[in-house]
């Protein structure tokens, strides 16, 4: 669905509270390689009050879109 926010409540503070304790996030997702940057992208928007995500790698399904779509 277009326009919605699909992050869960609390998650920004959970993780930045995790980060300040030494720990590093890498994130994965099915997403094909080709969506690598709207990805990037909607994971460095997530904000909720102060807190936002901690940086990380992300590691992406490394085949297409369409066979991405079948995972």
């Amino acid at each position: 669905m277009v326009g919605k926010d699909w992050s869960q409540s609390g998650v920004t503070e959970l993780f930045t509270k995790i980060a300040e304790n030494g720990y590093r996030f890498a994130y994965l997702s099915a997403r094909a390689i080709g969506q690598a940057q709207i990805t990037r992208d909607y994971l460095r928007s997530v904000k909720q009050g102060p807190c936002s995500l901690p940086e990380g790698p992300l590691f992406l399904s490394p085949s297409s879109l369409i066979n991405a779509f079948h995972k």
